[in-house]
């Protein structure tokens, strides 16, 4: 004799009418067989067993097991999804952890180029955009800025590891007393070579070195206490050039502020 699921309290088969059968119907879930199937007949709306939900008892415990297993899976495929996204600021610490030289080089690369961007536009006023120039000072950032700063601020944060005020004082003192002036030239000297105007190089460093640095050290010594004592080595560069992005606004018109009266005549 096969048997059947019947939804029905068993308790209250003798008790109840035939008006309460659909609301009883759907309280319990009993084993009963086919006769008894037949006898509960009656008390179904029309008479009819086709009416009512009578599931073998094997394929009603299977598909449900199989539903709760693939709803199980779906939430784990869910919670797993919700892993894997991540933020911007997420993804960019995990590229600065996995590729930190190259993370940094790319960073710096987009940074200086958009200096020279606001230099051009903002500064300058020029008539037209060059493009060269954009490239020259993007290609700057990427091989000689980055990498640069990358090596220099691992060596600061190696020899003073003191992450004390003091110690944010001692590498800031490094920075603005040794390395800025020495770095200053060759900003200026990478410029001026790839535009072919070395030969104007040492009168323009004459000119300008002394206010350039000047200007860095009004923008740099409060930016670069801030930079050695509260962010983290990982995120220092990337401060850094975000802090950039005036200073490279300037650098880019102050290393072609003796070039503008050659670019007039051309137009001339």
């Amino acid at each position: 004799m096969t048997t059947i699921y019947c939804r029905f309290l068993a308790r209250n088969v003798g008790r109840i009418a035939p008006g309460n059968f659909p609301r009883l119907f759907s309280h319990t879930v009993l084993p009963v067989s086919s006769a008894t199937a037949f006898r509960l007949s009656p008390f179904i709306p029309g008479g009819n067993l086709k009416s009512a939900v009578f599931l073998p008892t094997r394929s009603f415990s299977s598909s449900k097991r199989e539903e709760e297993q693939k709803q199980h899976h779906r939430q784990e495929e869910h919670g797993q999804q919700g892993k894997q996204k991540k933020t911007f600021f997420e993804q960019y610490e995990h590229w600065l952890n996995e590729y930190p030289l190259l993370t940094k080089a790319i960073s710096s690369a987009f940074i200086v180029a958009m200096g020279d961007v606001f230099a051009q536009l903002a500064i300058e006023h020029n008539d037209k955009f060059n493009w060269q120039r954009l490239l020259n000072m993007g290609i700057m950032g990427g091989i000689i800025i980055g990498p640069t700063l990358h090596v220099w601020y691992g060596v600061l944060n190696r020899v003073f590891v003191s992450q004390t005020t003091a110690g944010a004082v001692t590498r800031m003192a490094a920075d603005q007393a040794v390395f800025a002036p020495l770095f200053i030239p060759v900003i200026f000297g990478y410029i001026f070579a790839v535009e072919g105007r070395l030969g104007d190089l040492e009168q323009h460093l004459r000119n300008n070195w002394w206010d350039t640095t000047l200007t860095n050290w009004t923008l740099w010594i409060p930016a670069q206490f801030i930079t050695f004592r509260f962010i983290p080595a990982n995120f220092q560069v990337i401060f850094v050039n975000i802090v950039a992005l005036a200073w490279n606004t300037y650098v880019s018109w102050k290393g072609h502020i003796d070039h503008k009266p050659t670019a007039d005549s051309e137009h001339k």
